[in-house]
């Protein structure tokens, strides 16, 4: 069951890839602009060369960079993990701080600055799989103690 799950949450990452994450009007309102999944990497590495990171930022792309090497990784450890209690904490540990940290700001993001509310502004569904992962992973990684 612990594998089910991580496997469900490297395709939940790579359904997140490739699909699009929202839809928002052009500054003129012409035309209907999408943002994949993909993207969002390239814009991390922009805004950060560019010195345009605040903690909040920071704290979202950590959780994002974490999530997404631990989420490659787990299917591959799960024997290791289910051997060694202490490598299994690190683990949830880790994929604890990943989910907060991807979840808790995408959420807050949504809410606070209002595009929940914007009529203009519209989520696709790598957005539900941008929040699914994490989790997926979380609870794939709770499963293999269960297991052992």
């Amino acid at each position: 069951m612990a594998l089910g799950f991580l496997i469900a949450a490297v395709v939940a990452f790579g359904l997140f890839q490739g699909l699009v994450e929202y839809r928002s009007f052009d500054p003129y309102g012409e035309r209907m602009l999408e943002t994949r999944g993909y993207e969002v990497w390239r814009a991390i590495y922009e805004s950060g060369h560019a010195g345009y990171l605040d903690d909040f930022l920071r704290f979202f792309i950590a959780g994002l960079v974490l999530g997404a090497v631990i989420t490659m990784a787990s299917p591959f450890l799960v024997n290791v993990l289910g051997r060694s209690r202490l490598l299994w904490w690190v683990g949830i540990c880790a994929s604890a701080m990943a989910t907060i940290a991807v979840c808790g700001c995408m959420l807050w993001m949504q809410y606070a600055s209002g595009q929940a509310a914007d009529p203009e502004f519209e989520y696709g569904p790598g957005y539900f799989f941008l929040l699914i992962f994490p989790l997926l992973n979380f609870i794939g990684l709770l499963c293999i103690r269960k297991q052992h």
